[in-house]
């Protein structure tokens, strides 16, 4: 199965949880079909270089909340995906891309895996340990009380 990116304009009106929802129904779509997700990358809400038409309104929107899915599924599957992101009114623009690398789906060594680690804080000095100032430097009063 080759790799693919999804790369989403949704409508700056949409909601978090319709971003989310838009999101979570590909990549559901993509697991039922045999595939996998990789990656989900979201780029926040952006400022376009030129304003977009929105579907089915007469005004234009310069700005989009911006996401990537990257996920392995067979060229059947995409057909329909596509179809899916076409009809979804939130998605102002999209684009599906084949990507030549695929990604490393190894399964990690014990080493490899991500372990939490306990912050080290710093001991508390000790008052003579802190440093010392002169206050008087040769020739020149610092502090001097006249």
């Amino acid at each position: 199965m080759p790799l693919y990116d999804l790369m989403y304009m949704i409508h700056p009106a949409a909601t978090r949880q319709e971003v989310v929802n838009i999101v979570k129904r590909t990549g559901e779509y993509v697991s039922r079909s045999g595939g996998v997700v990789t990656a989900v990358t979201s780029y926040g809400t952006r400022d376009l270089a030129y304003k977009f038409k929105l579907k089915g309104e007469s005004s234009y929107s310069s700005r989009a909340h911006v996401m990537q899915l990257s996920f392995l599924v067979g060229p059947k599957t995409l057909d329909e995906l596509r179809h899916q992101v076409q009809v979804d009114e939130n998605v102002m623009r999209h684009l599906f891309y084949k990507t030549e690398s695929k990604p490393s789906l190894r399964k990690l060594k014990k080493e490899e895996r991500w372990t939490p680690v306990t912050p080290v804080f710093p001991r508390p000095f000790a008052a003579s340990a802190l440093p010392t100032f002169p206050t008087e430097a040769p020739g020149f009063p610092i502090l001097s009380e006249q």
